[in-house]
């Protein structure tokens, strides 16, 4: 355990960083605790607990927490939330946000949670069952952002001998034995078995985690250059992104739906095939995802916010008066002048009564063979869907 700990300590240089430690009370955070005071800086430490709320022990859990902070001398808040949606989605979001807002209240560095091997099976297994692609399967980083897992290599019962043998005190949360929840299902009843098969299971589990953090880095790379090559903007260049891989196109897909819908709505396989359908069909030309639109634009994919209609914008021009509209200047003129790009001829009869506004959807124009949609007009003229509203 300390020699695993050191290595981080080593890694990250956390000797000369500020550090928040994320304490439930439970065996994992308690040992993380006690290993971080004993090994590193105690006036860099501040210990934070969240209570949930949820159970009816979460009140003297953050008293035991505030207990073990002050036996160590370090800095300790605590927040209790009050969650309107009680999940494990939501407690966990309202948790990283706080921890967070912490951080930068305390100019910290990192925040260290107590995330092990354990756990990293189970959420891999977890991922399994959801559908999760082959680089989204494989769980937690040692690093993401400024959050850092140091045991993320240890398995739980390495941590419970650790307890054991420095007689390190921790509170039993009950709730991980209600098998309502399915990670608790997946420990009670799928790993046990899974350890029959092959008792070092855990040890094969992270090194296919090696394995595909190496993949990944090559994915990134590749992801980087085609990006650079098809990518403007809330665009994606089709005839581009069709020479490439389907597992890069794909992954590149992900990455502008993660990025256009934020990190808390969550992204599934099927979300990404409905958009990779798109590319190369001449039926289906768009799809919603949320409150994002994905559309395609004649050789682009265009990412957006959908709107169900362009915001009316009207003004009435008078004769010799220049009007500003948008980033056009309008005159109203009378006399003979030469038809031009920046000139519209109207019959005598409107010019006192002359009004200029955006285009709607069902607005028409009137042609020498009847009558034609203004839509047809702008899809004729290839003007992006993007722009016809101004």
């Amino acid at each position: 355990m300390e020699k695993v700990f050191e290595k981080i300590i080593e890694k990250y240089s956390l000797r000369e960083k500020r550090i928040i430690l994320a304490v439930s009370g439970g065996v994992d955070s308690a040992v993380l605790l006690y290993l971080s005071q004993k090994m590193l800086p105690r006036d860099n430490l501040i210990v934070a607990h969240i209570n949930h709320g949820l159970r009816r022990e979460s009140e003297n859990e953050a008293i035991f927490v505030r207990g073990l902070a002050r036996n160590y001398g370090l800095i300790f808040y605590s927040k209790d939330m009050d969650l309107n949606k009680k999940d494990e989605a939501t407690s966990r979001q309202k948790r990283y946000e706080y921890l967070n807002w912490l951080a930068s209240k305390e100019t910290a560095d990192y925040i260290l949670t107590a995330h092990h091997l354990s756990d990293q099976v189970e959420t891999v297994l977890l991922n399994l069952t959801r559908g999760s692609g082959p680089l989204d399967l494989w769980g937690m980083e040692e690093l993401n952002g400024n959050i850092l897992r140091p045991f993320l290599a240890i398995p739980k019962a390495e941590i419970l001998n650790y307890a054991k043998k420095n007689k390190i005190r921790f509170v039993t949360d009950e709730s991980n034995s209600d098998i309502n929840y399915s990670r608790n299902r997946i420990r009670k009843n799928v790993v046990p078995v899974l350890k029959k098969i092959n008792p070092k299971f855990e040890e094969g589990v992270k090194k296919s985690i090696q394995l595909s953090g190496e993949l990944k880095s090559f994915v990134d790379l590749s992801l980087l250059r085609v990006e650079k090559n098809t990518r403007d903007k809330n665009r994606l260049k089709i005839s581009t992104l069709k020479k490439e891989s389907i597992f890069i196109v794909k992954a590149l897909i992900l990455k502008m739906l993660h990025e256009h819908l934020g990190q808390n709505h969550n992204v599934y396989s099927k979300n990404v095939e409905e958009v990779f359908k798109i590319l190369n069909s001449s039926e289906n030309k768009k799809t919603k995802i949320g409150k994002l639109l994905i559309e395609k634009e004649y050789d682009y994919l265009v990412f957006r916010k959908d709107k169900k209609n362009n915001r009316l914008i009207e003004k009435k021009l008078t004769l010799n008066s220049p009007e500003l509209f948008g980033s056009h200047v309008l005159v109203c003129k009378i006399g003979s002048v030469t038809p031009q790009k920046n000139n519209v001829l109207l019959p005598l009869e409107f010019s006192d009564n002359l009004r200029v506004r955006t285009w709607q959807a069902g607005d028409k124009i009137k042609t020498v063979a009847g009558t034609k949609k203004i839509q047809d007009v702008f899809s004729d003229a290839k003007v992006p869907k993007a722009k016809r509203d101004l």
